[in-house]
């Protein structure tokens, strides 16, 4: 009875954020298998001359329009996932001052660790020759010998999209062959699925046998760091909305959001991404702060390297688009960012327009027409910084107190020409690269822990 009345009253909740005094939208959830689907939104206002725009922080749902003009309706697609755990995502509806929001899940593909795996009955009345199959990340064709009597119907299932199986209902002796899909280029973690057999008429567990299939992922491209741990970077600049208390990163590696940072309230429906020291949130220290006192933000005058005031330490299962929620983000101290900055290939350019700073990973060999210490000189594409796993920091700005600078370009950048700056988790210490000078180092902060400046987090990979 508790848990009914729970989840009434969640639902309860999650409906109610769907309306406004301008303009509703219906469904307020919507819930997805691992193969993902379509649905439809249906939006209404209160009057026919209302303008309303729709938006999501997720690269996996697809809306076939972005605005309208009083009622309308929008299509939704939802890719399928190819990740192990459930994703959330929330498309945004704005109405003049009004914000509502449809809430996305989609299932994941199976356990990414053996936590829970079902345990093997050796009685079972079906018997296979393999009940544990390791593949690559390239994937591969398995053939399991099946034992069973003769007369006995029974079925096979997997509870992962990317282990398949060429038979359906069968009796007696047979040969399952199973494809294990390649993993996706971008899917670096080992991931992990069950295959179940079991008598067709019956619902008992006793009955089932499992085959445990682990799938590798792809090698990582890994930047190294202090006491040489590997890391890689997540996929965009850490975004906040206050109003959600919703925090996201941003779709791709080039996005900024720029003056808009400087609506930073505690009521702002649209995202910041630019934030004072130690602002996770925890302890009350959040985005949005912008008082002068030092000692409101983290940890005044120590790091807060490994504490809940590191952005990524306190929100890791909070971020909506995570690539996977089991992710443990963290941010760079100055002396992990100057041990990457003394190995690795770094050079200024433009990515889809936006000037920033590459790093190359570990190992990326040097082609000649890199290295350059202007952003106007080198040019990348989105796919080949994808591919080879180049992060990208884009000039992002920064905001004093409440206000922006009034140097900043349509890029970002302020004060000198081209320089940027973004948080380390080491007390007044910050990453800065600029055209002015062509160097990339670590330098202190003198301004205050007040000024906003971007965040890149990123989380330990086993190598």
């Amino acid at each position: 009875m508790k848990k009914t009345f729970f989840f009434s009253l969640l639902v309860l909740l999650m409906t109610a954020c769907n309306f406004s005094s301008t303009i509703t939208v219906l469904p307020g959830t919507k819930e997805f298998p691992k193969e993902g689907g379509e649905f439809t939104i249906t939006v209404t206002t209160d009057n026919d001359q209302r303008e309303w725009i729709a938006e999501c922080d997720s690269a996996w749902i697809h809306l076939d329009k972005t605005a309208g003009i009083g009622g309308d309706k929008v299509e939704v697609t939802v890719d399928a996932n190819p990740y192990a755990t459930t994703q959330s995502a929330t498309i945004h509806f704005r109405c003049e001052s009004n914000s509502v929001h449809v809430i996305v899940l989609r299932a994941g593909t199976g356990s990414s660790s053996s936590e829970g795996k079902p345990s093997q009955n050796p009685n079972a009345p079906i018997q296979v020759d393999v009940t544990e199959i390791e593949a690559p990340a390239e994937g591969g064709e398995y053939d399991v010998q099946v034992t069973a009597a003769s007369d006995l119907k029974w079925m096979v299932s997997s509870n992962a999209s990317w282990v398949s199986y060429n038979i359906g209902v069968e009796k007696g002796n047979k040969t399952i062959k199973l494809t294990i899909a390649p993993a996706a280029k971008d899917v670096y973690d080992k991931m992990e699925a069950v295959v179940t057999l079991k008598p067709q008429a019956s619902t008992s567990d006793d009955d089932k046998t499992y085959i445990y299939v682990t799938r590798k992922g792809n090698p990582a491209p890994v930047f190294t760091i202090f006491n040489n741990k590997k890391v890689m970077f997540a996929p965009g600049n850490l975004q906040y909305s206050a109003a959600w208390k919703e925090w996201r990163f941003a779709q791709h590696q080039y996005t900024v959001i720029g003056a808009d940072n400087k609506y930073i309230s505690a009521t702002n429906y649209d995202y910041i991404d630019l934030f004072g020291w130690g602002t996770s949130g925890y302890n009350d220290c959040y985005p949005y702060l912008s008082e002068e006192d030092d000692s409101k933000y983290g940890l005044a005058n120590v790091d807060i390297e490994g504490t809940e005031y590191d952005w990524g330490i306190f929100n890791s299962a909070n971020i909506t688009n995570s690539p996977n929620k089991e992710y443990k983000w963290f941010t760079l101290s100055s002396v992990d960012w100057n041990t990457i900055l003394e190995k690795n290939v770094t050079t200024l350019g433009k990515l889809n327009g936006v000037e920033g700073l590459f790093v190359y990973p570990d190992g990326m060999a040097v082609t000649g027409k890199e290295t350059f210490d202007d952003y106007t000189t080198y040019t990348a594409e989105e796919s080949w910084v994808t591919e080879n796993g180049v992060l990208f920091l884009p000039s992002a700005g920064f905001r004093v107190g409440t206000t922006y600078c009034p140097e900043m370009t349509l890029m970002g950048r302020v004060g000198e020409v081209g320089l940027s700056d973004y948080w380390t988790s080491t007390v007044d210490g910050v990453l800065e690269f600029s055209s002015k000078e062509g160097e990339v180092t670590t330098v202190g902060y003198p301004s205050g822990k007040c000024v906003g400046l971007p965040v890149r987090l990123a989380r330990e990979v086993e190598q």
